[in-house]
């Protein structure tokens, strides 16, 4: 091999490491064990449900949490789907957005770290166990653009002594902005 060309790989590669040793940022040190940074949740097994607060006596407390596969109410049938001319969102039976699509340029599916989970609300009451309620959208599609520029999905159900729940989410032909609401109706117990 020829010796400039010798030259050339050597200092190229003490280029490169002169650049990683002052320009890349150093990573954090590692937190001593047992210690847990501000805002971390509590350790947990995987896919278990946090306790909500304690509601005040004879309060309901809705809780929107993935619980585990088993623990989710199944609905059988077609959940929603949500057209605007800047994403696709494909809804399960519960809620839960179980597929994206963004189009800028061309249509790209939006990837996350994990699979979507099933999305369910508990709601926890004082001297009950947490109960998980299935949620049915009010229309299996909704398509938004310049005739229609704003549209609402609305996800409802109830619990088995007649407390409804109603999730809304607004969505806007113009924006990737999405608006979201939860609301309990019902009797105390």
């Amino acid at each position: 091999m020829e010796k400039r060309a010798l030259i050339a790989i050597a200092l190229s590669v003490v280029l490169l490491v002169a650049w990683q040793m002052f320009f890349t940022p150093s990573a954090p040190p590692p937190a001593p064990p047992g210690e847990r940074p501000a805002g971390a949740p509590s350790p947990g097994p995987p896919g278990a449900l946090a306790p909500p607060a304690a509601p005040s006596a004879g309060e309901a407390s809705a809780v929107v949490a993935r619980p585990p596969a088993a623990a989710s109410p199944a609905v059988p049938g077609p959940g929603a789907e949500v057209v605007t001319p800047l994403y696709r969102i494909a809804f399960g039976r519960d809620g839960a957005a179980t597929e994206w699509d963004l189009r800028y340029r061309g249509t790209k599916a939006l990837g996350v770290g994990k699979p979507l989970g099933p999305l369910a609300v508990v709601v926890s009451r004082p001297g009950r166990p947490p109960e998980a309620v299935p949620l049915k959208p009010d229309a299996e599609r909704l398509e938004l653009g310049s005739q229609r520029p704003t549209g609402t999905l609305t996800f409802s159900g109830a619990t088995t002594d007649g407390l409804r729940i109603e999730k809304r989410l607004r969505f806007k032909a113009s924006s990737y902005r999405i608006e979201a609401e939860l609301r309990a109706q019902g009797k105390r117990p």
